[in-house]
């Protein structure tokens, strides 16, 4: 049905933007016969690296929002391709004053621009007139407004992904995205094709329609040695988490003594589900007792909190449905997620830690942080932060004898564990542990028959939770086993 119009129109002239691998390849055999695909790869370079290479200039234009300056999604391109129009639209060389910062940085990307047929009014003349598509792109999360791409942008949009999915971009692009979309994006190449459910995906190589992108297939193996070295009690003294996207703002945080798989907050706040008690929780006190029980996850908190992924505590009163605890548990379930090999998504953020020289996490942002030039301020004080300079960091490895595929509900979702995370089950197939349950030792009631697992010592007291039978619950007729 591809190209009748039941997939997507069958014009290109009606094509806003590229879906399907059919119109990828109708594209690129027009600019090939026009010419231009060598002039487009040209063009796109030279105004990404642009961007790039002067985002703090260019970061009051907000094409991006703050933590994700590096997303060039449609929308982000289409902002910078009308702030780029706008401003020639109304530029006068013998205007009064300065010209602002970013406005040579503009002039630039518009002559770059003029080269594929792009106008100031955000149409497209020329051979590529009929390659710029007007027309809606998104449904904006179904608030019930549309956004736009112009023809100007609908034409950038496409050469950007003609360039991508046949790697003409510059490494150094590829590199600076700090946005998992877009660096997914970026790196099409890879597969030599659009990315969608089912290629370049988990599906689709499952189904050997393309391989799985690289950027998927290492951090399997780097999350189980994150498991090993934070998922087996307290990290030792001297521990950096790095958190952050590591082109623009991130935060180097001790997490040194720091047990991230248990953050017990008991202590510190109310834990209940009544309402009233979360009413009596005093906010301000809650942030210091934080501050000093657990102060790397304080940190944490903080930096989120300052990027507006989480709430504040001091400043703040508690309501009936949300005391201190709804507030602070996401935090440390970010903690947990790092020690049980989750995958994070925390917007376009990355976690790495150091300790010792070692480092755990995705091994693409250690690569982002080797590429970092050495005359960044950010770099040195780094290096001095975790005592050590970044071109000498390892990553961890883990024998491949020591994990295990333990398989999800769908074929493609097996994951990469530690052996110890596994058991079987009733068909003798590999299945994850209840973390619960790890460590626990077996025991049975005697008055019902009940099995099951005890996590305490002989000393204290331990009964089945059961209650059916006479005695049942009672210490005396509860053993280990």
């Amino acid at each position: 049905m591809a190209g009748t119009g039941a997939t997507y129109p069958k014009h290109e002239w009606d094509w806003v933007y590229l879906k399907h691998e059919d119109q990828r390849k109708r594209t690129i055999e027009i600019l090939e016969g026009l010419g231009y695909l060598n002039v487009a790869d040209d063009v796109v370079n030279k105004v990404s690296r642009l961007y790039f290479d002067n985002r703090e200039t260019l970061s009051p234009l907000e094409c991006c929002n703050d933590m994700r300056e590096a997303a060039l999604t449609k929308a982000s391109w289409n902002r910078l391709i009308n702030k780029i129009l706008n401003y020639m639209m109304t530029y006068d060389p013998n205007r009064a004053g300065p010209e602002p910062a970013h406005g040579p940085i503009l002039r630039q990307m518009w002559a770059e621009l003029q080269k594929v047929g792009i106008t100031v009014n955000g149409d497209v003349e020329g051979k590529l007139a009929g390659l710029g598509v007007k027309g809606a792109y998104s449904s904006c999360h179904m608030s019930g407004d549309t956004a736009e791409l112009s023809k100007a942008s609908s034409l950038f949009h496409k050469l950007w992904i003609v360039a991508a999915t046949r790697d003409k971009l510059d490494p150094i692009i590829k590199q600076t995205i700090d946005c998992s979309f877009g660096n997914a994006t970026a790196n099409s190449g890879e597969i030599e094709s659009l990315r969608t459910d089912k290629h370049g995906s988990f599906h689709g190589a499952a189904n050997d329609v393309a391989p799985l992108c690289k950027r998927y297939v290492n951090p399997q193996h780097a999350r189980a040695a994150n498991e090993m070295f934070l998922g087996r009690g307290a990290v030792p003294r001297g521990t950096k988490l790095l958190i952050g996207n590591f082109g623009k703002d991130f935060r180097c945080i001790d997490v040194g003594g720091l047990d991230f798989r248990r953050l017990p907050l008991s202590e510190i706040c109310y834990t209940g589900d009544k309402g009233r008690g979360r009413l009596r929780d005093d906010f301000d006190e809650v942030d210091r007792l934080l501050e000093e029980k657990y102060p790397g996850v304080h940190k944490v908190h903080d930096f989120l909190r300052q990027n507006g992924l989480r709430d504040a505590l001091r400043g703040n009163k508690p309501t009936r449905t949300r005391g201190a605890r709804q507030i602070v548990t996401p935090t440390c379930t970010l903690f947990q997620g790092l020690a049980t090999g989750h995958t994070l998504v925390i917007k376009s953020f990355r976690a790495l830690t150091v300790s010792a020289g070692m480092v755990y996490g995705n091994p693409e942002s250690l690569d982002l942080l080797q590429g970092w030039d050495d005359d960044w301020a950010e770099k040195a004080a780094l290096e001095t932060s975790i005592d050590c300079k970044i071109s000498d960091l390892e990553m961890a490895t883990v024998d491949a004898s020591d994990l295990a595929k333990v398989g999800g509900a769908r074929p493609w979702e097996s994951i990469t564990v530690p052996k110890r995370r596994i058991t079987e089950n009733q068909h003798g197939e590999p299945v994850l542990k209840k973390l619960r349950d790890e460590g626990k030792k077996p025991a049975t009631c005697f008055a019902c028959g009940n099995k099951f697992l005890y996590g305490g010592g002989l000393t204290a007291g331990f009964r089945c939770a059961r209650g059916t039978k006479p005695g049942c619950g009672s210490r005396g007729q509860t053993k280990l086993d």
